[in-house]
Order: structure tokens, then sequence, then C-alpha cells
């Protein structure tokens, strides 16, 4: 647990300098599959981490656009704090929805199993937490170089 906080603790620093995506849109902008809350998406993953998914588990409407909040599982982050010496999950990533199209490649199921997610997004809103525009691997990455 305590692990899950740092990560998110880190993810919400590094998110709070993500500029917002100014846009907007809908969130079936592009014509794609509409994204809701629960669906499990592949997306461009890191090389390393080719079985890793996304949760969409909350999104938000504002005056810029929707922001998609979302759990990534299936990772391989090397992190010295961690009994397994890697992080496995990021509990926490609110993307734009650009951002978000940008980087999925298929849906592939839907589940309500969102683990500690909903917790990290009381960190993100006490903070005025920022929105990512870039893609997920990206922030999967910058996650990584911030850990070690």
């Amino acid at each position: 647990m305590m692990i899950s906080t740092i990560t998110s603790a880190i993810v919400l620093a590094l998110a709070t300098r993500a500029p917002a995506d100014a846009r907007g849109g809908t969130v079936a902008e592009r014509g794609d599959i509409p994204f809701k809350v629960g669906q499990v998406w592949q997306y461009r993953t890191r090389p390393q981490e080719p079985k890793s998914t996304l949760i969409i588990f909350r999104i938000d409407s504002g005056a810029k656009g929707a922001v998609m909040h979302v759990r990534i599982v299936g990772l391989r982050v090397p992190n010295p704090h961690a009994q397994s010496g890697f992080n496995e999950i990021l509990p926490h990533a609110p993307f734009s929805e650009q951002a978000l199209r940008q980087s999925v490649t298929k849906m592939v199921a839907e589940t309500s199993d969102f683990g500690d997610s909903l917790d990290a997004i009381q960190e993100w809103e006490k903070a005025h937490g920022g929105v990512w525009t870039i893609s997920v691997s990206e922030v999967v990455k910058m996650t990584a170089a911030t850990i070690r």
C-alpha cells in the first residue's frame, strides 16, 4: 500500500506540471468506441511490458474536455522500495481524451475492480492536479525515471 501511495504521489507531482488539453471535444470525437468507465484497453506499451493494460475508472467532463482517469496494470517499473523490486500497477493517471485515444489500441474487457485507484483521486483533487496530454507509455517512462 505504501508503494502505491509513493507512486501516486510521483505521478501526481508530474501530472501537475503537465498542461491541460485546451481543445475539448466529446468522448466520441473521433467516432471510435466511446470511452466508458470499466473498460480495459490495450495500449502502445513500452517494449518490456507488452501485456500491460489500462482500466478507465472515472471520466470527468469540463470546459477543457474530458479527463480520463485510468489505472495501469501489468507494468514492470523498477522500484528499489517495492518488495518484488518492481511496481506492477500505477493506480491513477489522469489523461486528456485525445492523449488516451492516441495511446489505446484495442478494448479487451470490462471490469468493476479499480483497486485503490479511487483513493488516489482524492489526492489529485486536493492538489488540483493536472492532466497528461502525452502518451500512456511516455507517462510510464517518466514515472520509471523518477522512481529510480
